[in-house]
């Protein structure tokens, strides 16, 4: 027996009002039905919730593998510390998921009911009908939903990831970031400002070490811009770099220089 889905409800709809025709209580009957459905498959997709999705986003984000890859300099033993930061940021984002998945929800369901009621209350069974099935079927169905859904998820994810990266950076001292674009990624729709920086180091501003005239003055900052990964689908990301010997000696006045030999590195 073939499973009731949103979809073959629609089938059974279009079928049977292009048979009967246009009545008030059949378009209520079908539009009771099909709103019934959509809101099962939203039920069914939401087991796969926002909630698994980033807080797994955000475990593997804090993994120590991760950490000494994209805080370069940053001794593990510190982090330990940050579990409550995360915790708080991942919760705040989850909740922005929810609401925003929610609101896409309710937008599809009014567009499906004004579509479903427009195109139901021009049927006549007195006359042939024109209904192109595809295209109404396209337009009515709600199937589409999910890849907007992801879209929020993966845009969500990526701000939860430079938010937990600028906690940790500030909390325990970067003094600069590398940022990184994506523009190499085949069909990436890019930004060319966030190209033109691409591999470019930020340093934090108001550091110690800037304060004691250890970087040569006119730097670029981490703050001259937006975090990576916070504007809508972008996908870029920092690394931030720790110590004064993860900072290449151009960035360095002769004080920084003998600082940085200094410090053991």
């Amino acid at each position: 027996m073939r499973k009731t889905t949103f979809y073959t409800t629609l089938i059974a709809a279009i079928e049977d009002i292009e048979e009967h025709g246009y009545d008030h209580e059949r378009i209520e009957y079908w539009l009771v039905l099909l709103i019934m459905m959509a809101e099962q498959t939203f039920k069914d997709r939401s087991k796969r919730s926002a909630r698994d999705f980033l807080t797994d986003q955000a475990r593997k984000y804090s993994s120590e593998r991760n950490i000494a890859i994209t805080h370069k300099g940053l001794p593990i033993r510190y982090f330990s510390e940050f579990t409550n930061h995360a915790q708080n940021e991942l919760n705040a984002r989850i909740a922005m998921t929810d609401m925003l998945i929610a609101a896409v929800r309710d937008e599809a369901l009014d567009k499906m009911t004004r579509g479903f009621i427009g195109w139901a209350s021009s049927v006549s069974h007195l006359t042939p009908s024109a209904t192109d099935h595809v295209k109404l079927r396209k337009r009515l169905n709600i199937s589409d939903l999910s890849v907007m859904e992801r879209r929020i998820l993966f845009d969500q994810c990526d701000k939860m990831k430079a938010t937990l990266g600028a906690i940790i950076a500030e909390r325990y001292g970067a003094l600069a970031a590398v940022w990184h674009s994506r523009w190499r990624e085949p069909e990436y729709n890019y930004r060319e400002d966030h190209k033109s920086i691409d591999e470019v180091i930020m340093f934090m501003p108001d550091t110690h070490e800037m304060r004691l005239g250890l970087f040569v003055p006119g730097l670029p900052l981490v703050t001259d811009q937006s975090l990576p990964g916070m504007e809508p689908n972008c996908k870029c990301y920092f690394t931030y770099l720790y110590g004064l010997h993860s900072i290449p000696d151009i960035y360095l006045t002769e004080k920084g220089k003998v600082a940085k030999v200094l410090s053991g590195y």
